[in-house]
């Protein structure tokens, strides 16, 4: 944050070359620092949308389902507040994947011209966004979220995922023209 007094990258995109390596617990930890410093108005969405039984930030959190991301993307001017969150941290907020589907129709909101919009628009509202998506190997979501964000992240889990699935992760990354920030060892 001394880095970075202009707030930018404000949309940062987690994700990791395989499922389980703590991106949502991640994407959940460094949010509650951001709220803790300067009253940050930190806003989590969850970028998995597609079905599975995969943990998200709202069971994390154990939130009802709800709307969300989907629905705000493909509803035109939306009213952001009936979409958002309040979670039990002051200045922490969510913005759920709302309806689930499959996995090749996930990635159809995110290709709309509606989701750049609905970016710039939560950026105008809150001083960070962080992103919570699928894992590379399963499908491109994250490499969507990644290109209309201002940065990526890509998470691994210190010896547990093999050094070859990360440059295979990191080599794919560059194909699509993304260069990830950095890659964050969690404990998986």
């Amino acid at each position: 944050l001394a880095g970075n007094p202009r707030r930018w990258p404000q949309a940062l995109v987690f994700t990791s070359a395989l499922p389980g390596e703590g991106k949502t617990v991640t994407v959940m930890n460094l949010g509650l620092s951001l709220v803790e410093v300067a009253a940050n108005r930190v806003l989590l969405i969850d970028g998995c949308l597609e079905a599975g039984g995969r943990q998200s930030l709202s069971s994390l959190l154990r939130l009802p389902a709800a709307q969300g991301l989907a629905e705000l993307v493909a509803t035109p001017n939306p009213d952001l507040p009936h979409f958002v969150q309040a979670t039990p941290w002051h200045n922490l907020f969510i913005l759920p994947a709302g309806a689930k589907t499959t996995p090749a129709a996930a990635a159809e909101p995110l290709v709309s011209a509606g989701f750049r919009s609905t970016l710039r628009q939560l950026k105008s509202s809150f001083d960070w966004l962080l992103i919570d998506t699928p894992a590379l190997q399963r499908l491109p979501d994250a490499a969507l979220f990644g290109a209309a964000a201002d940065a990526l992240y890509l998470t691994a889990a210190l010896h547990r995922t093999p050094a070859r699935t990360v440059q295979k992760a990191l080599r794919r990354l560059h194909a699509l023209n993304l260069r990830p920030k950095a890659t964050l060892l969690t404990h998986g």
